[in-house]
């Protein structure tokens, strides 16, 4: 082991030394920070990362939830709609088959004109609306007007159920009117009859 050097040696060598050279050995013996690197996150750093994520999720989960309740609103005026179509159809083929089993030598119960015209105006106004795929707010009970949005395959069916419905309302047009006379409502009641299972069928899918 090598004894110290004297201090007064050392006086004499660091002395010999010019200033600035000692200077920038003193520098190079410090250990410099890499700049960046080992630079520590702080809290300020990190909250505005924080609070943007933060925003985002509340945004999309915003977004979301309003989709869904609209799509739920959606489905339930239509089912609300097609489930009133359902009991319209099935009401003009009771109807119309009381209606015959109560007539007399061709004298009709009172009350069938009127619920006739009712009834198929209440038909009249769902089906047609779902055939232009939109409701208009009164019939839902809205404050606005709802676009329908189906698929395919159930435009495909409302499509069908438009058909049948047409066909018959072309047959029952007269007995609809104000004024038809008797025999015109009786022969609507005779096509009802024929043709409800067929119209409440067209219903069972929508």
């Amino acid at each position: 082991k090598m004894p110290p050097m004297p201090d007064s040696i050392l006086s004499d060598v660091m002395g010999s030394v010019p200033a600035g050279s000692r200077a920038s050995h003193l520098r190079a013996g410090r250990a410099r920070p890499v700049m960046g690197r080992d630079r520590p996150l702080t809290l300020r750093m990190l909250i505005p990362g924080v609070l943007v994520l933060l925003v985002s999720v509340l945004v999309g989960a915003a977004t979301l939830t309003w989709f869904q309740l609209d799509k739920r609103k959606h489905d339930f005026a239509i089912l609300h709609l097609a489930g009133q179509l359902r009991v319209a159809a099935e009401g003009l083929h009771h109807q119309s088959q009381a209606v015959l089993r109560e007539s007399v030598e061709g004298h009709l119960p009172a009350w069938y004109a009127a619920e006739l015209r009712r009834t198929v105006s209440l038909y009249d106004r769902i089906i047609e609306a779902f055939a232009a795929r939109d409701l208009p707010a009164d019939l839902i009970g809205r404050d606005d007007a709802l676009r329908c949005s189906w698929d395919e395959a159930s435009r495909s069916q409302l499509d069908r159920s438009v058909a049948i419905w047409r066909d018959v309302r072309g047959r029952i047009e007269t007995a609809t009117r104000p004024d038809a006379d008797a025999a015109s409502v009786l022969a609507a009641a005779r096509v009802l009859n024929a043709n409800g299972e067929r119209v409440v069928a067209s219903t069972l899918d929508l």
